[in-house]
């Protein structure tokens, strides 16, 4: 799926003007390896690397951070009058820069907390200067905005407690968890959301229900993150819950973007 995604892509990604989009190209390629890869280690024909499925986050992570520098700056001022977000040249390098090296040495068999750790925590901090930037409190009042600002502040969470269970200080799941169900979940939820308005011409104001959809999604990132973690005791309880509670925020999605997604755009444009 993957390769024949970008195969799709090319044609408007490689003749576009930004050429900024010409990055997902390879990077769903990267995706589509590791994707081949992991199988592969379930079968036990590759015992020399490390953990695809943890990659294949990690790119997934890449990529959240590839579109958030993009989006979320733009979204949040074309909303909010007079904010400028700060963008600070040294801290999206430095992004990119420690989310290649994280990649690196994940994907290594066994790789030393005293250089995986530090990784961690480094891009945690850097993420969390960067989300600041882009913080206005006005995004707090405006579901559409709040949901993805919440998504990228999993990420930076995300990426302290993966700092901290490297080094042995937090458990590896639950961190895994803040970024995949924190992270991963929340900041799809939120585009889907936002994009779903805006490339069918409506106002970016989402109904109450939708607004519950991402209250749900987060409440199944925090209890799968820290109630398995405080109480667990009650283990099974909590990730049933979890996954109630996310099957609740995506099916009330479902529920109110699908009708929106199959009719026509209401202003009248193509597409």
């Amino acid at each position: 799926f993957l390769p024949l995604l970008a195969l799709s892509l090319y044609r408007p990604l490689w003749g576009g003007q930004n050429r900024v989009n010409r990055l997902f190209l390879p990077l769903l390629l990267i995706m589509g390896l590791a994707n081949l890869l992991s199988p592969l280690q379930l079968l036990g024909a590759l015992n020399d690397i490390g953990d695809m499925h943890r990659t294949m986050l990690y790119l997934i992570v890449l990529l959240i951070a590839l579109v958030a520098g993009r989006v979320l700056p733009f979204f949040t001022r074309s909303v909010l009058p007079g904010f400028e977000p700060i963008g600070r040249p040294w801290v999206e390098h430095l992004t990119f820069a420690l989310l290649a090296l994280i990649i690196l040495v994940e994907s290594i068999a066994s790789p030393p907390a005293a250089l995986s750790g530090p990784l961690w925590l480094a891009f945690a901090l850097v993420q969390a200067i960067r989300l600041g930037g882009w913080f206005d409190r006005r995004v707090l009042a405006i579901p559409v905005l709040w949901v993805l600002h919440l998504g990228y502040a999993w990420l930076v969470l995300g990426a302290l407690l993966s700092g901290l269970a490297a080094l042995e200080l937090f458990p590896r799941g639950p961190a895994l968890h803040a970024l995949s169900v924190g992270a991963v979940g929340v900041f799809t939820i939120g585009m889907m959301a936002r994009v779903a308005h805006g490339h069918t011409g409506r106002p970016i104001d989402v109904s109450p229900g939708v607004t519950l959809a991402f209250l749900a999604v987060n409440a199944a990132a925090l209890l799968r993150v820290f109630a398995t973690v405080g109480w667990g005791s009650h283990y099974a309880l909590w990730v049933d819950l979890s996954a109630a509670l996310w099957v609740i925020g995506f099916g009330l999605f479902a529920w109110h973007y699908v009708p929106i997604l199959l009719r026509a755009r209401v202003d009248g444009k193509p597409g």
